[in-house]
């Protein structure tokens, strides 16, 4: 487009050029005014086609920045989305972590398993993951049931952080989705985890 611009701006330059020349040529005698006039002519059609080629430069310019901006921004979102993504499989790996802890200790240690569980639980509500939250409820039940059998049957067993054991429901976790979905369950598990202890 510009080489178009300064073509064309070239070409007019010259026709004023050889126009100014031939206005020369045809009278008997070249005056200064006349001269003059030709000079500014040309000077005149050079002006305004530079000019012109520095407006479209300008809009170029500026297009070009504009078209930059807006690849900065898709590339900010798509940075967003990727953060977003990561936060979410961490909090994943977190469940999964504490939910393997708790499977692996509750053999031998079961109210330590039970501390795991309830982690892996909160994870899973605070995501919104209700199947790995099912899942972490239904261990913990167990093992909370395991608990109390032990006791029963003076079987031995580890000793209980009560200060990490479950003994109310936290106020954060009431709106959660996954509480309305096992609001019966959990107050049963935490009703059992408090009997164990003896409170």
């Amino acid at each position: 487009m510009r080489g178009t611009i300064l073509f064309l701006c070239f070409v007019f330059s010259l026709g004023a050029l050889c126009l100014s020349a031939y206005a020369c040529s045809n009278q008997y005698y070249t005056d200064i005014p006349n001269f003059v006039l030709s000079l500014v002519g040309i000077c005149a059609t050079l002006i305004v086609g530079i000019s012109v080629v520095d407006i479209f430069s300008v809009h170029h310019m500026f297009e070009k920045n504009e078209k930059k901006m807006k690849e900065f921004g898709e590339s900010i979102a798509e940075l967003s989305k990727l953060e977003g993504d990561v936060r979410k499989l961490r909090k994943q790996s977190n469940i999964l972590f504490h939910h393997a802890w708790g499977l692996s200790f509750s053999e031998k240690q079961p109210y330590a398993a039970l501390v795991e569980f309830w982690e892996a639980f909160q994870l899973a509500v605070e995501s919104d993951d209700i199947r790995r939250a099912k899942s972490c409820l239904e261990n913990a039940d167990i093992t909370v049931k395991d608990i109390i059998n032990r006791k029963e049957n003076n079987k031995e067993l580890d000793t209980p952080e009560k200060n990490k054991l479950p003994t109310v429901i936290p106020d954060a976790m009431k709106d959660s989705i996954v509480f309305i979905a096992f609001k019966e369950e959990i107050e049963e598990l935490i009703k059992n985890i408090r009997k164990t202890i003896g409170q």
